[in-house]
Protein backbone atom coordinates (compact mmCIF):
# COMPACT_ATOMS: atom_id res chain seq x y z
CA UNK A 1 0.00 0.00 0.00
CA UNK A 2 3.02 1.85 0.90
CA UNK A 3 3.78 1.93 -3.01
CA UNK A 4 0.18 2.64 -4.40
CA UNK A 5 -0.13 5.64 -1.94
CA UNK A 6 3.02 6.69 -3.20
CA UNK A 7 2.45 6.86 -6.76
CA UNK A 8 -1.13 8.32 -6.36
CA UNK A 9 0.21 11.01 -4.44
CA UNK A 10 2.50 11.69 -7.02
CA UNK A 11 -0.13 10.87 -9.88
CA UNK A 12 -2.35 13.79 -8.17
CA UNK A 13 0.52 16.58 -8.10
CA UNK A 14 1.81 16.18 -11.74
CA UNK A 15 -1.58 16.22 -13.09
CA UNK A 16 -2.60 18.70 -10.18
CA UNK A 17 -5.67 17.00 -8.54
CA UNK A 18 -5.58 17.98 -5.16
CA UNK A 19 -8.78 15.45 -5.13
CA UNK A 20 -6.11 13.02 -5.88
CA UNK A 21 -3.23 13.54 -4.16
CA UNK A 22 -4.45 15.21 -0.61
CA UNK A 23 -6.39 11.56 0.28
CA UNK A 24 -3.40 9.65 -0.58
CA UNK A 25 -0.91 12.12 0.80
CA UNK A 26 -2.60 10.94 4.40
CA UNK A 27 -2.64 7.42 3.39
CA UNK A 28 0.99 7.43 2.95
CA UNK A 29 1.59 9.03 5.88
CA UNK A 30 -0.67 5.97 7.82
CA UNK A 31 0.93 3.31 5.33
CA UNK A 32 4.67 5.01 6.61
CA UNK A 33 3.63 4.92 10.57
CA UNK A 34 2.32 1.00 10.24
CA UNK A 35 5.48 0.27 8.45
CA UNK A 36 7.82 2.22 10.86
CA UNK A 37 5.91 0.85 13.94
CA UNK A 38 6.47 -2.60 12.08
CA UNK A 39 10.43 -1.58 11.53
CA UNK A 40 10.29 -0.49 15.63
CA UNK A 41 9.23 -3.92 16.88
CA UNK A 42 11.94 -6.07 14.60
CA UNK A 43 9.25 -7.41 12.65
CA UNK A 44 11.23 -6.78 9.36
CA UNK A 45 14.64 -4.31 8.30
CA UNK A 46 13.44 -1.19 7.11
CA UNK A 47 14.73 -1.88 3.52
CA UNK A 48 12.64 -4.63 3.51
CA UNK A 49 9.60 -3.06 5.08
CA UNK A 50 9.77 0.38 2.72
CA UNK A 51 12.08 -0.63 -0.51
CA UNK A 52 8.90 -2.24 -2.54
CA UNK A 53 6.99 0.12 -1.92
CA UNK A 54 9.50 2.51 -2.96
CA UNK A 55 10.53 0.76 -6.01
CA UNK A 56 6.48 0.24 -6.89
CA UNK A 57 5.31 4.21 -6.35
CA UNK A 58 8.58 4.78 -8.67
CA UNK A 59 8.30 2.47 -11.59
CA UNK A 60 3.83 3.26 -11.37
CA UNK A 61 4.94 7.20 -11.48
CA UNK A 62 7.41 6.33 -14.52
CA UNK A 63 5.31 4.91 -16.14
CA UNK A 64 2.53 7.72 -16.03
CA UNK A 65 5.07 10.30 -17.16
CA UNK A 66 6.44 7.70 -20.35
CA UNK A 67 3.18 6.19 -21.03
CA UNK A 68 0.36 8.06 -20.08
CA UNK A 69 -2.35 7.44 -17.80
CA UNK A 70 -3.89 4.42 -18.99
CA UNK A 71 -0.34 2.75 -18.18
CA UNK A 72 -0.01 4.58 -14.45
CA UNK A 73 -3.86 3.01 -13.70
CA UNK A 74 -3.00 -0.74 -14.43
CA UNK A 75 0.73 0.08 -12.78
CA UNK A 76 -1.51 0.88 -9.80
CA UNK A 77 -4.38 -0.68 -9.69
CA UNK A 78 -2.76 -4.20 -9.47
CA UNK A 79 -0.91 -4.28 -6.43
CA UNK A 80 -3.35 -2.36 -4.37
CA UNK A 81 -5.73 -5.05 -5.68
CA UNK A 82 -3.23 -7.78 -4.52
CA UNK A 83 -3.14 -6.02 -1.20
CA UNK A 84 -6.48 -5.86 -0.13
CA UNK A 85 -6.97 -9.72 -1.51
CA UNK A 86 -3.76 -10.49 0.64
CA UNK A 87 -5.40 -8.35 3.86
CA UNK A 88 -8.72 -10.06 3.13
CA UNK A 89 -7.43 -13.38 3.41
CA UNK A 90 -5.20 -13.09 6.88
CA UNK A 91 -8.76 -11.88 8.10
CA UNK A 92 -10.11 -15.18 6.90
CA UNK A 93 -7.15 -17.60 7.91
CA UNK A 94 -6.96 -15.21 11.56
CA UNK A 95 -8.08 -17.24 14.33
CA UNK A 96 -9.40 -14.24 16.05
CA UNK A 97 -10.41 -10.79 14.19
CA UNK A 98 -11.14 -8.67 18.00
CA UNK A 99 -10.37 -5.38 17.03
CA UNK A 100 -11.07 -5.38 13.59
CA UNK A 101 -13.84 -2.88 12.42
CA UNK A 102 -16.49 -4.32 10.40
CA UNK A 103 -16.79 -1.50 7.82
Amino acid sequence: MLGVNLAWTAHGLFTDHPNIWVPNLIFLGCSTTILSQLARHGVRSVPRLFLPGLALGSVAFALDVAAGPVAFGVAAVIPSATAQLAQLRELILAPSIHGVSMP
